[in-house]
């Protein structure tokens, strides 16, 4: 397992205050937005709950005896969701210098470790003291920079299989639409701290390296730092391209948020809504009489987008 390591002195007294913060917006949630909570406190709030909900179904539909988000928070990599006893503490700061997520963060692939008493890229003593025994790393990228890392935990050998990889690589993309939501919803103001584009990614360096086992090779220590890029907002964005890039769309079938290239959101697609020769399938306009059902449908998209994908996902489990 990789070093999720406890933060300083100085550090631990702000995670603490942060996962503080967190657990208050989560108590808050039924409260109106804007009713003693500024923007940048409700918008981590909504990405809170949302991400805890995607770190809860990875764990879930693997398996796994735990599952966790970290995220870049300035120079930073803290974890954001935990799920499970085998998942890091909320607040913990993820170690890039070494171990199997610094080498997903460079090859910007996922990597898998069957076994980790036999794996020399882990570090077998963290693995010990939390009785892990094989996990998986997906890297989070987002426009050319990796943005943090999705990472599942088992204490049995061999437990996480090519299934396992593709499941964890769609709750990525709902990351990123949550990421991309909480942008849109509620933009922060720029920064000249956070003031920096990323780094370009080779085409197809998103998807999973068919070769995720084999021993990895390559590039020292502080390139992971450099992979990471410079420091962004919450949403991965450098604050030099916020504004062109922060748009999203929905899906024409069941209005889930996703990235503006796509029409359709990969649950759909799955059930039949491909291409055709004249492009993909259209909704039909609604009746005059519908626009009040479609205005509502359209403001509360993305929760009903979320509990769509939480049955798609449990009928997926319930069917493996």
């Amino acid at each position: 397992m990789d070093a999720y390591s406890t933060l300083e002195r100085s550090e631990t007294r702000a995670s603490t205050r942060s996962a503080a913060d967190t657990a208050q917006a989560r108590h808050a949630a039924s409260d109106p937005p804007g009713k003693g909570l500024s923007i940048a406190e409700v918008a981590r709030r909504d990405l809170e709950a949302t991400l805890q909900l995607l770190a809860d179904r990875a764990q879930y539909i693997t398996g796994a005896a735990g599952a966790a988000i970290a995220l870049r928070d300035g120079h930073r990599v803290l974890c954001r969701a935990s799920s499970g006893s085998a998942a890091p503490e909320l607040g913990s700061c993820l170690d890039l210098n070494s171990g199997l997520s610094g080498e997903s963060v460079r090859t910007r692939t996922a990597l898998c470790c069957a076994d980790a008493n036999d794996d020399p890229r882990v570090d077998r003593e963290s693995c010990r003291r939390l009785s892990i025994r094989s996990f998986a790393v997906m890297p989070i990228l987002r426009h050319g920079a990796a943005v943090g890392v999705f990472e599942i935990f088992s204490g049995q050998p061999h437990a996480f299989q090519e299934r396992d990889l593709t499941a964890l690589e769609r709750l990525r993309e709902m990351v990123n639409i949550a990421l991309d939501q909480a942008t849109q919803d509620y933009p922060t103001p720029a920064s000249p701290t956070l003031d920096s584009a990323g780094v370009e990614v080779p085409a197809g360096s998103g998807s999973i390296s068919s070769g995720a086992t084999h021993a990895v090779t390559g590039a020292g220590p502080e390139r992971a730092k450099e992979e990471l890029g410079s420091p962004t907002d919450l949403s991965g964005h450098s604050r030099r391209d916020s504004k062109s890039t922060d748009r999203i769309g929905a899906c024409e079938q069941c209005g889930f948020p996703i990235s503006e290239s796509r029409r359709f959101c990969l649950d759909c697609e799955a059930k039949g809504f491909r291409a055709s020769s004249s492009g993909f399938l259209a909704v039909p306009a609604p009746a005059p009489g519908q626009q009040g059902i479609r205005s509502w449908v359209i403001t509360n998209r993305y929760v009903i987008g979320m509990i769509l994908i939480s049955a798609a996902t449990i009928a997926f489990a319930l069917l493996r």
